[in-house]
């Protein structure tokens, strides 16, 4: 259990550096959404290369992101998984001592008792400290699939209104790739 909070320790800074990266680049990511959205709506003068260079951009990003996203969820989730066999150690450790071969072993029901009380400390500590208290988080929020569909979701919107504001435009590119209105 030292080493589990050492290590979370440890790993502390990093990992808030790289929730602050990850932050920043998907802020950015959508704020070129943006952009792309406003050429298309509003009809600014533009090069054709600026619409692929943003499109680019937007991709290269987000699939950053979402790749630190899905391993941050995976992170979380080991936890979890980690306190499911916590907990399934202390169900084996229950059904050991309630064994009635036990019963006349006073010193074998003391170990597992004492075993038992100190894996419960260690699954309330994982459940308080990791689940609860500090979560592994992006952007502020606790990591589920759900941080991952968002994120999706706004780049995906974001491309779904580009869209439809290029095709209802009408715009046209001169053969040197300018807009012309």
């Amino acid at each position: 259990m030292m080493c589990r909070k050492t290590l979370r320790s440890f790993g502390e800074s990093f990992y808030l550096r790289i929730q602050a990266y990850n932050s920043i680049l998907l802020f950015y990511a959508i704020s070129c959404m943006v952009i792309l959205n406003m050429i298309a709506w509003t009809q600014v003068r533009h090069h054709v290369s600026t619409i692929y260079v943003i499109i680019l951009i937007v991709l290269i990003i987000s699939s950053s992101c979402i790749f630190t996203i899905a391993k941050a969820t995976k992170l979380q989730s080991f936890s979890s998984s980690q306190r499911n066999q916590l907990q399934d150690q202390l169900f084996l450790l229950e059904k050991r001592h309630m064994n009635p071969q036990n019963a006349g072993k006073p010193e074998l029901c003391q170990q597992i008792m004492q075993a038992k009380v100190l894996l419960q400390q260690v699954d309330e500590s994982i459940d308080f400290h990791e689940l609860i208290h500090k979560p592994v988080k992006v952007m502020g929020h606790p990591t589920t699939q759900n941080v991952v569909s968002s994120a999706l979701g706004i780049i995906f919107t974001g491309f779904v209104l580009a869209g439809k504001g290029f095709s209802g435009a009408g715009i046209v590119y001169d053969l040197q790739g300018w807009f012309n209105y």
